[in-house]
C-alpha cells in the first residue's frame, strides 16, 4: 500500500509522506483457533475483488473451486473475509446468508483514515466436497484516500480442514487474529502449542493468509529468526491477497512447541507497506502410534487370555514382528516358541509356534 499526503499547488501535485499523528490500534493477536490430530490435512482457496492492486475497480463477486483428495471428509471450515472500510458482518456463500462470528479490526491515521476490518464464521455445514464456492454481497470501502494509496480492498478466504484415511498422522494447527504495523517497524507472532516430533523425522510447513500486500515494495520475512526473503507479501494469489506456503524443516527443532513469524516493514521512496497478518495454518507430521503385544508368555492350560495360577511362565521367548508394507522384523535373541505378529490396516494376526 503507498501511503502518502497529497498537496496541491499551483496545479503540481506533490506527495509528501505524513509522519504526523501516525496512530494504531484496535488490533488482534494471533491466537490458536483450533488444533486437529490424526488423519487430517487441509486447503485454503481464496479471492479478492480488487482489478489490481493500484486502482479501485471492484470487478465483482469471485468463485474459487475446492479440490480435495477423493474419499475426503470436511471436518471444519472457516470463511475468512476482509476488506478496507467499517465491518461488513454478513456475507452470502453460494447464496446462504453467512454472519460473522468473530471480527477483527485495523485502525490508523496518516492524516486520513485507514480502517479496515477482518471477519470470520464457521461454515462446516456449507462445505460438503469438490465443487466452486463463491461468496457474493461483500462491502468494502473506496475512499479516495486510500485508492489514491493502493490500499482499498475486499476478499475472502476459505480454510477447509479435512480427514482422509489415506493421510499421514498430522497435527493441524489454525491460527487467527489481525494484526499489520503502521508506520515502518516489526510485527511479531507466536503460533503456540504446535508438536515438532522428536523420535521421527520432522515434516513441518506453515500457511500464511495475509491482506494488503504490495508487488512494487516489500518487507523483510523472517521465520524463527531465519531470514526467508523480501517482498514475499506481493499479491501472490489475487490482488492484495497472499496465501503463501513455507516448509519449515530447515526452521524447527524436534520438541518445538512454537513458531516465531516475524515480517518488518521499510519505507521504499514515499511508500510504507502495510500489510495484515489473519490466519497462520501449521501442519506437523506426527510419529507413527506403536503397537504393544505384551510383556508375558505362559501356558495358557485353560485357553482364557488370563496367566492363573498354576499356568507356569515361558522364558526365552522370540518374537517375530512383520509389516507387509514397511517389511520390519523385530526378533528377541530368545529359543523355544516363536510368536509371529502379522499387521494389516484394520488387524493383527498372532500366530505361535514350537520349535
Amino acid at each position: 500500500m503507498k501511503y502518502v499526503m497529497n498537496t496541491v499547488k499551483y496545479g503540481l501535485l506533490f506527495y509528501v509522506l505524513s509522519f504526523v499523528s501516525m496512530a494504531v490500534n484496535a488490533q488482534t493477536t494471533i491466537n490458536l483457533l483450533e488444533k486437529f490430530t490424526g488423519n487430517y490435512d487441509y486447503k485454503i482457496i481464496g479471492a479478492t475483488e480488487n482489478y489490481n492492486e493500484f486502482n479501485c475497480t471492484d470487478i465483482g463477486d469471485q468463485t474459487k473451486y475446492l479440490s480435495l483428495p477423493s474419499g475426503s471428509k470436511v471436518t471444519r471450515a472457516y470463511l475468512y473475509w476482509s476488506g478496507s472500510g467499517s465491518l461488513d458482518s454478513r456475507v452470502y456463500l453460494n447464496g446462504t446468508s453467512v454472519y460473522s462470528e468473530e471480527n477483527f479490526s485495523f485502525y490508523a491515521w496518516n492524516g486520513y483514515d485507514m480502517r479496515f476490518y477482518g471477519a470470520r464464521a464457521d461454515v462446516t455445514h456449507l462445505v460438503n466436497g469438490n465443487k466452486d464456492y463463491k461468496v457474493s454481497g461483500l462491502s468494502w470501502s473506496k475512499p479516495y484516500s486510500l485508492c489514491n494509496g493502493y490500499g482499498a480492498y475486499g476478499g475472502w478466504t476459505l480454510v477447509v480442514v479435512y480427514e482422509n484415511s489415506s493421510a499421514p498422522e498430522n497435527e493441524v494447527t489454525i491460527h487467527d487474529g489481525f494484526r499489520g504495523y503502521w508506520p515502518e517497524g516489526t510485527v511479531t507472532n507466536y503460533l503456540k502449542n504446535i508438536t515438532v516430533p522428536t523420535q521421527c523425522a520432522k515434516d513441518v510447513e506453515l500457511t500464511a493468509v495475509t491482506w494488503e500486500g504490495d508487488n512494487y515494495k516489500g518487507e523483510y520475512f523472517h521465520i524463527n529468526n531465519y531470514y526467508i526473503g523480501g517482498n514475499t507479501l506481493n499479491g501472490s494469489t489475487d490482488p492484495n491477497l497472499d496465501i503463501d506456503k513455507y516448509n519449515l524443516n530447515s526452521y524447527v527443532s524436534p520438541g518445538d512447541t512454537q513458531i516465531k513469524v516475524h515480517t518488518r516493514s521499510y519505507r521504499y521512496n514515499n511508500a510504507i507497506e502495510l500489510y495484515l497478518n489473519n490466519v497462520y495454518v501449521v501442519k506437523s507430521k506426527q510419529c507413527p502410534a506403536y503397537a504393544s503385544i505384551g510383556d508375558r508368555v505362559w501356558f495358557d492350560d485353560n485357553r482364557n487370555g488370563l496367566q492363573d495360577p498354576g499356568e507356569v511362565g515361558v522364558s526365552n521367548v522370540g518374537v517375530s514382528l512383520t509389516d507387509t508394507q514397511v517389511m520390519w522384523q523385530l526378533r528377541l535373541q530368545l529359543t523355544p516358541v516363536v510368536i509371529t505378529c502379522s499387521i494389516t490396516l484394520n488387524q493383527v494376526i498372532i500366530k505361535s509356534a514350537l520349535i
